[in-house]
């Protein structure tokens, strides 16, 4: 991630209307401080859906470098002239929770259990190329993760440090 920062690169960013939750500018934030978020504000020039990236015509810029989803980045590397590059330090992960209400029915709990479980998480990874973290599951991806850590989390407020991410990137000077 550094890199991407550092370079002279201009950069789209996927971005489902609420900055992928801020998640992402989370692990600048964590990594690089508001000086990281600001590098980056510089160098993005659109944010939009990945969908829209991977069509032709889908957006109106030409950045030198996109910032996708893993399936989306495997599309987008089809078309000539495209390379996936995976971040040395990892990909950034923004996990999918599944929770369940204590009360839930037996089927309930079953479908829950399916979702979390081995034979899911090897469609999800196979057909989709959405990584699992059942332990049963390799995943096969080209580099490794990155994730925030339980201790950045437990010893930070979170919800603040995304708020304060995203007020520095949207609010913050070109």
């Amino acid at each position: 991630m550094g890199t991407l920062l550092s370079g002279n690169y201009s950069v789209c960013y996927a971005d489902n209307g609420h900055l992928l939750d801020g998640v992402f500018l989370a692990y600048i934030y964590q990594q690089f401080g508001k000086e990281g978020i600001s590098a980056f504000r510089r160098r993005a020039v659109c944010g939009v859906h990945p969908s829209q990236m991977i069509k032709a015509g889908g957006i109106d810029k030409d950045p030198s470098v996109y910032v996708l989803p893993y399936i989306f980045g495997t599309i987008k590397t089809k078309e000539p002239g495209c390379e996936m590059i995976w971040p040395e330090e990892g990909a950034p992960i923004i996990p999918v929770l599944i929770s369940q209400k204590k009360d839930a029915s037996e089927n309930e709990r079953s479908v829950a259990e399916f979702l979390c479980g081995e034979t899911c998480g090897r469609t999800f990874i196979t057909q989709g190329l959405f990584p699992s973290s059942h332990p049963g599951v390799f995943n096969k991806l080209p580099g490794k993760l990155l994730w925030l850590g339980w201790d950045y989390i437990y010893q930070n407020d979170l919800l603040r440090i995304i708020a304060r991410a995203k007020t520095l990137f949207l609010d913050g000077e070109r």
